[in-house]
């Protein structure tokens, strides 16, 4: 007589997460990483996430990686927002867009030439053109890299395990940023990607949320052909931009 096996584990997977965490994660201190890049996988992702402190520290350098688009047409989420079927004509709409939100900051910009997701027509990023992207365009005098977390979308996900590589072959102190606005619709997310880097062997440490001056919901506004969709995307957005950002240190 078969019986069913007793996967007793499963019943605590959140309980072993929290532990794992516990062991790998130190107690909080401040955010302050010495001649940082941070890396935005999309156009406004730095911006949603990170704006309260890029805004305290003018010149501040933002590289975004997915700043390129091919010569087609294609209805997707650049389409739907700015109007334009033409990929090339989508992009120099949201161009136009960060790069009043990164002068409303102080911050520098560098954009990658790489395709976003929906672009790849059905083809599987590949995690080395993002890393050899990234490396050949890091300036000389950066010091620390400060990337996203890599919550729920795929391209968040590679740019992410593309810093943490980055960082460790070049020697470079890493930061992970609470990717938003998925950290705060989907908090569960953050925690079961902290495990999943915990169990990888890295060690991260929850430092204090910052939260400043800088008026982000009206620098988020200036993405003015994004608000709408992901206002109707995310049932929390709104919260998101008003609530402290969360950052890792990552050894």
């Amino acid at each position: 007589m078969l019986t069913r096996p007793n996967r007793w584990y499963l019943k605590y997977a959140h309980i072993i997460a929290y532990n794992i965490i516990f062991w790998y994660c130190s107690v909080m201190t401040n955010f302050d990483p010495t001649n940082p890049i941070f890396v935005s996988t999309h156009l406004d992702d730095v911006v949603l996430s990170c704006a309260y402190y890029v805004g305290e520290h003018p010149g501040t350098q933002v590289a975004t990686v997915m700043a390129g688009a091919p010569d087609i047409e294609l209805d997707d989420w650049s389409a739907r927002t700015t109007g334009h079927l033409r990929a090339q004509d989508a992009l120099r709409v949201r161009t136009a867009e960060d790069n009043a939100a990164m002068e409303a900051l102080g911050a520098v910009p560098t954009r990658l030439d790489l395709w976003d997701l929906p672009y790849l027509n059905g083809q599987p990023r590949d995690p080395d053109t993002v890393y050899r992207a990234l490396a050949t365009s890091l300036p000389s005098e950066v010091e620390s890299i400060v990337g996203p977390l890599g919550l729920t979308h795929p391209d968040h996900r590679v740019v992410s395990d593309a810093c943490i590589r980055l960082a460790r072959d070049l020697g470079l102190a890493l930061y992970l940023y609470a990717d938003l606005p998925y950290g705060h619709t989907y908090p569960r997310n953050i925690t079961d990607r902290l495990a999943e880097l915990a169990v990888r062997g890295l060690r991260l440490t929850q430092l204090d949320p910052v939260k400043s001056a800088v008026d982000k919901p009206a620098v988020c506004d200036l993405y003015a052909t994004q608000m709408d969709e992901l206002r109707g995307s995310f049932k929390t957005f709104d919260a998101s931009l008003s609530a402290p950002e969360q950052y890792w240190r990552v050894q």
